[in-house]
């Protein structure tokens, strides 16, 4: 169908982490064609690539997501479009763009619409859409490719012949297994897409995803309906979202060229128009224009970007915004540096020094232009890459720009959620470390003083001392975001730095005595047993170091880089750790494997150690528990992701979770059971700690959005909940009837328990 040849030249753009890359490159080394690479400058540059491609490299074979498709301007489209060298435009990764056959095309061009999925083939169905097709058509999914199967189910697991299921893809032939999956003996493989589909006429179309139908008002409603109808009734492109924190649809239309003095007009005049044709439940909450969606690193509309445009008051003014101002603003968002350090110690850096990637570049271009209202920022993506800040500020203050000018996107004010206290009457204090503090805590008791050590994103490691003020402070090459690990004897402590290095300090000394550098990023939290440091890398090796020196005593490859923090079991000698590819490893003293179990999902939290074995979480929301010989002795699924690590006090298992709930499970027999489920304010990717306080366990969580819990385990009550100013990703501590946590308002926070707890909410 592709009918590809030596004479092809396919440019080879998809990022890695994107499946579709390998269909680019094998591609071409099937058929001995040409792969077109460019550099990373001119990807980012919407004009530059356009040259590349069209200009220079004459690219015959373009894939490509739609909405980076929609990146280059209307006369660039036209222009690919009635090129004489582009043979191939396959499109896939998110619905077929029916605006795009409104363009004239050349008749010897082929356009396909792809269809599949990462688990067995991300090319599962193909089809070459018409050129005579138009906007009141719909793209079917087209034919499966050999050695496939498509099918559609209903959700009782009935086979659909006519009418709308879920999609289902799969093989008699090929068969990918995941994560310990046991179906190798069935002699159909099947996997579930998670989107629908609508057989009509043997024609297979798609009709979004599942998780994209909300119950609004106790009615479902398919955002992707909305959309379509939409664009056949007024030919505007828009997306919508549903934010559960507001309960409100949210409609983004796209739309270029019009008059800012007129936008409120045009507003309501596309209000009137949507309900007229949805109906009372889909009409949206919220309408707005926006010029440009803002993109994911693969290229797909960022749905979360639009949320905090619709939170965020200050994303747009009446007047136009300072564009130094507006990219400062960026790259606190994107960096996590308050913009007095950008301006002051940090100004002779470059975005690449500051820890800015390839993929960081594209959001905080994509997020300038849409601040500035413009399609063009002239050579600012190769200032960004090669020079300084303060360079990259001096050009935005000369740089003329060809604005649109809308307006703001208004935002509505968050609801007041009953029994939500402002934190500042429990604050005792709070320290500033100058960046997002995600990094955990950690206090520790040292001749009859208090310490408490926690890292940012600022680079900056500090230790306080009970009372808030410092007691040393350390500027590292890199963020921190590791929980800080105390030695038993409280002389040393052992950091992890996102620069892939461990560093270990006296802290008699208040100096780093040596560090250790690995091969790539470090994230999870040392394990200091007896005289040696055991930690553990992205680049798949856990490590062994003498506390005194850091020499290596030795190291061992497992399958996966380490992101969960590591545990020792005292009583057995053995070191327990999980990977992002769900690999869970129970290893000697000496680095030896005693056994790895594989679990479906990353481990992102720590495991907890009980008499019933070894309790493992992954993110995709299963909970096992697995033997002390590395057998599998029963799993529990919660239907949710877990990124929270597992807590076990008084016989119960305590976690957190993405659906906003603290979890407890309790033990019977050979299996677990939920005891409770307490619904808390948003997901929380944190870990609960419990605290006993008179005689009563209490557990102590803080929601994603900022919000600090306290939660007596004895009733499952509520008894205090606090906003802090800003969102956190640290778990908390509590010590001597005190809270510590870190927040992204840079600060790291002492809450007093003991008042909080006797508040009534």
């Amino acid at each position: 169908m592709l009918l590809a040849s030596n004479s092809d030249v396919i440019y080879w753009g998809t990022p890695l982490t994107f499946d579709p890359s390998l269909v680019e490159l094998l591609l071409s080394l099937f058929h001995h064609a040409t792969l077109l690479v460019v550099p990373k400058l001119v990807a980012l540059n919407p004009n530059y690539l356009y040259r590349a491609l069209f200009q220079v490299g004459c690219i015959t074979f373009l894939q490509v997501v739609p909405s980076l498709l929609f990146r280059f301007s209307h006369e660039h489209i036209a222009n690919m479009l009635q090129s004489l060298t582009l043979k191939i435009l396959a499109l896939g990764g998110e619905p077929f763009p029916l605006e795009l056959l409104e363009y004239k095309i050349n008749k010897a061009l082929k356009i396909f619409n792809l269809y599949g999925i990462s688990e067995l083939s991300c090319w599962a169905s193909i089809f070459q859409v018409p050129h005579y097709f138009n906007r009141d058509n719909y793209i079917p999914l087209g034919d499966p490719l050999d050695e496939t199967i498509i099918e559609l189910f209903s959700e009782n697991g009935q086979k659909i012949e006519n009418g709308i299921g879920e999609i289902y893809i799969g093989s008699k032939s090929r068969f990918c297994l995941i994560n310990n999956d046991e179906r190798l003996q069935e002699s159909e493989f099947l996997v579930n897409t998670g989107d629908l589909g609508e057989l009509r006429n043997k024609k297979l179309f798609y009709r979004g995803r599942k998780n994209r139908v909300i119950k609004h008002f106790g009615h479902k409603v398919n955002l992707d309906h909305i959309e379509d109808v939409i664009f056949k009734n007024t030919g505007l492109k828009s997306r919508l979202i549903y934010s559960n924190e507001f309960k409100k649809i949210l409609c983004f239309v796209l739309m270029d060229n019009y008059d800012n003095k007129n936008r409120k007009q045009l507003i309501d005049k596309l209000r009137v128009k949507l309900i007229k044709i949805l109906s009372e439940n889909e009409v949206p909450d919220f309408i707005d224009v926006v010029s440009r969606f803002p993109l994911n690193p693969h290229g797909k509309i960022c749905d979360r970007q639009l949320k905090k445009y619709y939170q965020n008051d200050s994303v747009r003014s009446e007047d136009s915004i300072p564009a130094s101002e507006a990219f400062l603003s960026i790259l606190n968002q994107y960096l996590c540096i308050e913009q007095e350090v950008l301006l002051g110690s940090l100004i002779k850096h470059t975005f690449v020094q500051l820890g800015g990637t390839s993929l960081a570049a594209i959001q905080v271009l994509s997020e300038l232009q849409y601040k500035l209202d413009t399609d063009n920022l002239g050579e600012f993506a190769t200032v960004l890459f090669n020079n300084s800040i303060e360079a990259c500020l001096l050009y935005l203050k000369n740089m003329k720009l060809k604005q649109r000018r809308l307006n703001k996107l208004e935002p509505l004010q968050k609801k007041s959620n009953s029994g939500i206290l402002n934190c500042d009457n429990y604050i005792i204090w709070k320290y500033d470390l100058k960046g997002c503090v995600d990094s955990s805590p950690v206090v520790f008791k040292k001749r009859e003083s208090v310490y408490i050590a926690v890292g940012s994103f600022s680079n900056i490691f500090t230790i306080t001392r009970e009372d808030g003020t410092l007691y040393f402070k350390f500027v590292f090459p890199a963020e921190i975001e590791a929980k800080p690990s105390i030695s038993p004897c409280k002389k040393f402590i052992v950091i992890a730095c996102g620069n892939g290095i461990i560093y270990c300090i006296d802290l008699e000394k208040k100096q780093i005595i040596w560090d250790y550098t690995t091969r790539d990023k470090t994230r999870s939290s040392p394990c200091i047993v007896g005289t040696s440091v055991i930690f553990a890398s992205y680049d798949n090796f856990v490590y062994s170091a003498s506390i005194y020196n850091g020499n290596l005593i030795w190291k061992t490859e497992l399958c996966g880089g380490v992101r969960a923090d590591l545990i020792f079991n005292s009583q057995s000698s053995i070191i327990y750790t999980g990977t992002i590819k769900g690999n869970c490893y129970s290893l000697t003293e000496q680095g030896v494997i005693n056994w790895s179990y594989k679990i479906n999902g990353p481990v992102f939290g720590s495991p907890c150690i009980t008499e019933h074995g070894i309790i493992w979480a992954s993110v995709t929301g299963t909970v096992y528990c697995i033997s002390s010989a590395g057998d599998l002795n029963w799993k529990f699924e919660t239907g949710t992701n877990i990124f929270s690590s597992l807590v076990f006090v008084e016989n119960a298992l305590y976690f957190t979770a993405h659906d906003s709930c603290l979890y407890r499970l309790i033990f019977r027999e050979n299996q677990c059971e939920i005891s409770e489920k307490i619904k808390l304010d948003g997901e929380i990717s944190t870990t609960p700690f419990p605290y006993r306080y008179e005689n009563t366990l209490y557990a102590v969580c803080i929601s994603n959005m900022g919000v600090l819990h306290i939660i007596n385990l004895s009733t499952s009550d509520i008894m205090f909940r606090c906003s802090l100013p800003s969102e956190s990703f640290s778990s908390p501590f509590v010590f001597n009837n005190r809270i510590y946590v870190g927040c992204r308002d840079n600060n790291l926070y002492c809450i007093d328990f003991k008042k909080a707890i006797k508040c009534k909410i």
